[in-house]
């Protein structure tokens, strides 16, 4: 089996996902991120020798939180058909050469129906942001 350095790996996790590296890296516990980095550590676990400290470093984690979230993947392939597609897919991004899965409708339309419900929920996010802003404005200037 081919294996990948870790960097490799998640270059090619957060591409596929589009998502940043370091916020990958970061804290922030969005869903997004938080699958991320979940599918690397199970796709470095999977395509490397690296042993789960190894893995976990690139990620600025300990050990026990990378086999909490392979666990977890773990766990989620057996109950989440979705989240089991999604992998699977993944999978084969970033490994090409080894997963042969065939591109199909059903494929490109899951992904971009999870790409845009993570964009529909930034924007209200935005959206709301915005409006507090204004808010804010708007009581600054009748104060002054």
């Amino acid at each position: 089996m081919m294996t990948k350095e870790l960097n490799s790996i998640l270059e090619g996790v957060c591409g596929a996902l589009e998502v940043d590296i370091e916020a990958v890296k970061g804290n922030n516990r969005t869903s997004d991120l938080v699958n991320a980095r979940r599918n690397y550590i199970h796709l470095s676990r999977k395509h490397t020798n690296k042993n789960l400290g190894e893995i976990s470093k690139v990620l600025y984690r300990t050990h026990a939180m990378s086999l909490h979230h392979d666990r977890k993947h773990r766990e989620l392939l057996d109950v989440d058909k979705k989240y089991a597609r999604d992998s699977f897919w993944l999978e084969s991004v970033v490994f090409p050469n080894i997963v042969n899965i065939p591109v199909n409708e059903d494929n490109i339309v899951d992904k971009m129906m999870v790409r845009n419900s993570y964009l529909q929920s930034e924007l209200l996010r935005v959206k709301h942001e915005l409006e507090i802003s204004r808010l804010k404005i708007k009581r600054l200037t009748l104060n002054n």
